[in-house]
């Protein structure tokens, strides 16, 4: 199986885990059971996020940088083209499906592009490096919110619906992903 397969594997399943979240007691999650609720809300980010890892690693093997599996990670890939090329149009898109987090630092407004990446990375560590819940959702208006960033209880909640940013995240990576394989 090749890498490119690997993120359309990863994409689909990450796809599968939002589909299955939206049915949750046939669309009204908030009353579903939150242990499964957390479960396909993990899997989801993880599933997105591998798929910008095995991104990374298609671009290593289709451009030959000659990194290990190891060290082909998006920062490694992205440095590596910039070394050969600092006008690669991949690199770009590499910034912004991985940006660098600095939680002191974060995007001004949580609803751009970089926005939204930061969030996607920020949520996929919060649930997946810190083992917990991430407290991420209140009820407001009858429909669950994610907090805009997890690791602030005083944050704000999104303005849209879980089920909306979801969607909003999926379609941001699986968009970016098609326009990078493209370029390689």
């Amino acid at each position: 199986m090749s890498s490119e397969e690997f993120i359309n594997d990863c994409l689909s399943f990450a796809n599968k885990r939002l589909n299955e979240f939206k049915n949750l007691k046939k669309g009204k999650i908030e009353g579903a059971d939150p242990k499964v609720r957390e479960q396909l809300f993990r899997e989801f980010f993880f599933h997105l996020v591998s798929a910008i890892d095995f991104l990374a690693q298609f671009i290593n093997a289709k451009r030959n940088l000659g990194l290990s599996m190891k060290e082909a990670k998006v920062f490694n890939v992205r440095s590596k083209l910039n070394g050969l090329n600092p006008d690669d149009p991949i690199i770009p898109i590499l910034d912004i499906l991985y940006p660098k987090i600095d939680e002191n630092n974060l995007p001004l407004d949580p609803y751009s592009d970089l926005g939204r990446h930061t969030r996607i990375i920020i949520y996929r560590n919060f649930i997946t490096h810190r083992s917990r819940n991430p407290n991420c959702f209140r009820t407001t208006t009858w429909a669950l919110h994610l907090f805009l960033y997890p690791n602030d209880k005083n944050s704000n909640v999104s303005n849209n619906t879980v089920i909306e940013e979801m969607d909003i995240f999926y379609k941001l990576v699986e968009d970016k992903c098609e326009k990078a394989i493209k370029l390689i």
